[in-house]
């Protein structure tokens, strides 16, 4: 049987194709960019690499994640496709379950590919609901991590040989528990903080430390009377909880957080002063929890808490096994970051403290 059609150069993208299948090739024609946009988003989701879009326009497309792998296409005007013109299909990366922007769909955009793929109208309500049960799918609901942490926790002493690992709870007189909290302290972050930091913990007054307490007035005590010089802080939410105990109204909060985040001591003094017009009491009560562990006025070096908090924000909405891990992960390629471009420094000292010498 002889064919009429003309032999094809280049492969061609098949857009029927199993997502799960998809491939990319170089020389591989699209009939569009959203096409490809489209292609890569399957490639990534399947293969769990974390691939980022570095420029992006009609007319080319560059994508750029922090491995070998590259991808560039730009737009051909002779035969009116889109063409991949570069590939380098290497990964050193390991698989990633946070995706990049690659994969991110507001409902809007959902909707519309619903609309476009399927020839149906869905609401934003729907393309919600519905991705709401994709995330239920992948990572799991609210509940079920709960009953799970007794096996994470051993999967992790057994991943991470000598890893502690505590689950607390409270039971309850219908013979459940109810969750309190979770403590793990991994043997690697143990070995490194002996290595580096408990020799200067043990040896002197605790200069240079700084140690952050949610109401342990006991261990904060004790490393007071034995490093004197640890500069210590206090959770300024919990000071407000138990002020709001003793303290009832409403009109103190705002001028408190003025104090909490204060820069100078000035503008601490101001909105103290604020709080002293309400109460006297109110005010004489903050100053006995020591404002040198709570305003920032008083801290030798501020936003470290804050960072860390911000780093973590996306991963705190996530069901708690899920949270667990993305902050892990966080912390480990943060170190790891670090600590290779701790060995690129050519003297002991950090940049940042020789541009303050």
């Amino acid at each position: 049987m002889i064919s009429n059609e003309l032999p094809t150069v280049y492969p061609r993208h098949d857009a029927t194709q199993e997502w799960r299948k998809m491939k990319l090739e170089l020389g591989m024609r699209f009939s569009s960019p959203s096409e490809l946009k489209l292609s890569l988003s399957n490639y990534a989701v399947a293969n769990g690499y974390d691939l980022y879009y570095e420029k992006t326009d009609k007319d080319r497309l560059l994508v750029k994640p922090q491995c070998p792998f590259r991808l560039c296409a730009s737009w051909m005007k002779d035969d009116q496709t889109f063409q991949i013109k570069s590939l380098t299909e290497d990964h050193s990366c390991s698989r990633a379950f946070k995706l990049g922007s690659i994969v991110t769909y507001n409902l809007r955009k959902m909707k519309a590919m619903v609309s476009k793929l399927f020839n149906i109208n869905v609401s934003v309500g729907q393309c919600r609901n519905a991705k709401r049960f994709a995330l239920c799918e992948i990572e799991g609901d609210l509940k079920d991590p709960y009953s799970k942490l007794w096996d994470y926790g051993v999967e992790i002493k057994r991943a991470n040989p000598g890893s502690h690992v505590e689950v607390y709870v409270h039971p309850q007189n219908n013979s459940t528990v109810v969750f309190e909290r979770f403590y793990v302290s991994f043997k690697g972050v143990v070995d490194g903080w002996l290595d580096g930091c408990r020799k200067t913990y043990e040896g002197g007054n605790g200069n240079g430390i700084t140690l952050m307490s949610d109401g342990h007035k006991v261990i904060m005590e004790a490393v007071k009377e034995r490093c004197p010089e640890v500069e210590r802080r206090l959770c300024a939410r919990r000071i407000l909880a138990n002020f709001h105990k003793k303290f009832k109204g409403e009109c103190y909060i705002k001028p408190f957080w003025r104090a909490v985040k204060a820069t100078t001591i000035p503008k601490f003094k101001l909105a103290m002063e604020e709080i002293k017009s309400f109460d006297v009491g109110e005010y004489d009560y903050l100053i006995k929890k020591d404002p040198n562990c709570w305003s920032r006025a008083f801290f030798k070096e501020n936003g470290v808490s804050e960072s860390f908090n911000a780093a973590i924000e996306e991963a705190r909405k996530k069901p708690l096994i899920t949270m667990l891990e993305d902050i892990k992960i966080f912390v480990m390629e943060r170190l790891y970051m670090q600590k290779g471009k701790g060995l690129g420094w050519d003297l002991a000292i950090c940049p940042t403290i020789r541009r303050k010498l």
